[in-house]
């Protein structure tokens, strides 16, 4: 295993990527001027995606850690990054998920 990253270049940003794992590396202030890349100059970084799917995944995670009690709801809600009422929203959304899920596999089938 190496530990030499190597450099990729975005809008003029220099990032780094880990040839072993494919990790990504920013330095301090890089992801804002990556954001603003993609916000202001319409330059497609992937970074807004990127975040997106980052957030989606902890709140994904945060969820699963609550409903199988390993996190009570104040600590599954920070590690989601959200307040107790969006987390609340959130699991109500999840279990109407479920009911509807639920009612349709009882459906017949065409």
């Amino acid at each position: 295993m190496t530990n030499t990253c190597r450099p990729r270049y975005i809008g003029g940003i220099e990032i780094d990527i880990c040839p072993d794992c494919t990790g990504v590396y920013l330095d301090r202030g890089e992801l804002e001027r990556l954001t603003a890349l993609e916000t202001k100059k319409g330059i497609k970084t992937g970074i807004g995606q990127f975040l997106h799917d980052a957030h989606d995944l902890r709140v994904k995670v945060a969820v699963r850690t609550f409903t199988e009690g390993r996190h009570d709801k104040g600590r599954a809600a920070d590690l989601a990054g959200l307040s107790l009422e969006e987390f609340d929203k959130i699991l109500d959304k999840q279990k109407y998920t479920e009911k509807l899920e639920k009612h349709h596999s009882k459906l017949p089938r065409p």
